[in-house]
């Protein structure tokens, strides 16, 4: 026997997909989230991050002028470059930077020898010791060096440049740890961080780092993300 069975009528309302009016909330970006304060925060340290380099500038060029002309016994001599030490800027007369003080004193060589065989590969470093005649042009670079820095005398207006620049490097510090410290809740929030990380790279994209702000912002940007991680699990 046939039953003619009654269903119920839906009526036919036209509706639109909530995928096409309201994308699905990001579980990186809660509807209701607001970064507004880390992003305020953020504009705070890269102007703070101008200033501090803006006053470490102003301060080292006020220390130059009294500093008086290296004397002839640091000049770069064609012997020094034939001894295996060179400076590390092409464009240098004397040895006058700090970073050529430390060449200076690790006078000596390092040479590494490889010993390999099908089953084993042996690394020999071995240290060099250096010549009579540079280790003492070594010691006469350093003892002048040392000698010609001390003669320096700080100009007027240097104290001030000095607690300017100390003050400037507190702001920097200071806004760096309350970026950090601040739990981003947006995506819009760990941009803000990734801002501070290229402007204390003077505007560069970041390729890799080791320590300092970069690796403080990145540090932060791992614990926003398990932070919203535990919240959309619970």
């Amino acid at each position: 026997m046939n039953k003619l069975v009654s269903l119920p009528v839906i009526a036919a309302v036209p509706t639109t997909a909530p995928s096409v009016l309201e994308p699905a909330p990001s579980v990186l970006a809660p509807a209701t989230a607001d970064d507004s304060k880390l992003r305020a925060l953020a504009d705070e340290y890269i102007l703070a991050t101008r200033k501090y380099g803006d006053a470490l500038v102003a301060r080292d060029e006020l220390l130059e002028k009294g500093v008086p002309p290296p004397p002839e016994i640091l000049r770069i001599r064609p012997r020094d470059l034939e001894l295996g030490k060179k400076p590390n800027f092409d464009d240098d007369e004397f040895w006058h930077r700090p970073c050529d003080m430390g060449l200076m004193e690790r006078s000596g060589n390092v040479q590494v020898r490889i010993q390999e065989t099908d089953e084993r590969m042996e690394i020999v470093t071995l240290k060099v010791q250096p010549s009579e005649e540079l280790s003492a042009r070594g010691a006469e670079i350093t003892a002048a060096y040392d000698t010609w820095r001390a003669s320096a005398k700080k100009p007027r207006g240097y104290k001030k440049a000095e607690r300017a620049a100390n003050k400037a490097m507190r702001d920097y510090y200071r806004l760096e740890e309350a970026v950090s410290e601040t739990r981003a809740a947006t995506v819009e929030g760990m941009l803000a961080k990734i801002r501070c990380a290229e402007a204390d790279e003077c505007g560069g994209e970041i390729t890799g780092f080791n320590s300092g702000c970069p690796e403080v912002m990145a540090l932060s940007i791992f614990q926003d993300i398990k932070s919203l991680a535990g919240k959309t699990a619970s």
